[in-house]
């Protein structure tokens, strides 16, 4: 997404260093990275505009909740020609080139502010990213392979993909979570809101194929944006009965024997019928991921 830092005290914040100073060494640092990824990223957008035809566009519609896709040529209907769904990779194709173009028009514009702000080490009036994901419609959203995502942009991205869910029966007692979901238990809807406060990205019984254990629906899937990669919560609400207790022992060792690194990838929340939940640990449980 675009930033707009007003002066050097934001881009020193941007960096968690102090509101007051910045040191000229990390402002020349995040321009270095920031020309480095305009670089890369032209490279990308060059190679596919030598490769993609510029004669022809594509205009994005929508009908009856469905995306459609039209081919705009020289002289033609203004409109354009439909594109049907067999024809998809068409439209891929020329999403993927205005995207390409919306790229080099991008660095154009900005690397030569940012050389100019190194070479003067001065304030710029604005530091523009590579357009993201989220500053394109939906419509083109679902084309695009983007060359680069800001992990604000991936959390949303993430959150916003469709995923199994574990049904929930009719008739079977729910709580509503402070993001407008159900879940099953008391205990589950304060870790959700706890998740959903501290803008921890999260999906709700997901479907996961455990190695060695088989299908199984984790209470919670959680995106740690740092890495980029899923993480686990259970929470073993009912351990005061045997049954239940041998079931989660089960799946417990399974997720470790899969790879999971309890308090890294893998985390538990527990619970029996005397000892409740303490929400106040969720804090120190969960650290590695705020």
């Amino acid at each position: 997404m675009k930033k707009n830092p007003a002066n050097i005290k934001k881009m020193a914040e941007k960096f968690g260093l102090s509101s007051i100073f910045i040191c000229m060494n990390e402002v020349l640092k995040y321009i270095d990275r920031r020309l480095s990824e305009y670089d890369a990223a032209e490279k990308k957008a060059q190679k596919e505009l030598s490769r993609l035809s510029s004669e022809n566009h594509l205009r994005v519609g929508k009908s009856n909740g469905y995306w459609q896709y039209y081919l705009l040529s020289a002289g033609g209907n203004q409109l354009g020609r439909y594109i049907p769904a067999g024809r998809r990779d068409v439209a891929r194709k020329l999403a993927q080139r205005d995207y390409a173009m919306q790229v080099s028009a991008c660095i154009a514009r900005w690397r030569p502010k940012l050389q100019v702000a190194r070479k003067l080490l001065a304030q710029t009036s604005r530091i523009c990213d590579i357009p993201a994901v989220l500053d394109i419609s939906a419509g083109r959203q679902v084309l695009i392979q983007p060359y680069s995502m800001t992990d604000a942009d991936y959390a949303v991205w993430w959150q916003c993909q469709s995923y199994m869910q574990k049904p929930i029966k009719p008739g079977t007692v729910t709580h509503n979570t402070n993001r407008g979901e159900k879940v099953r238990s008391k205990s589950e809807k304060i870790i959700a809101d706890w998740l959903f406060a501290h803008h921890l990205p999260y999906r709700y019984e997901q479907q996961l194929l455990l190695p060695g254990y088989g299908q199984c629906y984790p209470d919670f899937t959680i995106l740690n944006v740092h890495t980029r990669q899923p993480v686990y919560l259970e929470h073993l609400g009912m351990l005061g009965d045997d049954t239940y207790a041998q079931g989660a022992v089960l799946r417990f060792n399974a997720f470790l024997r899969a790879g999971c690194q309890l308090g890294n990838t893998f985390f538990c929340t527990l619970e029996s019928n005397t000892v409740p939940l303490d929400s106040a640990l969720l804090s120190n449980l969960l650290a590695p991921l705020l």
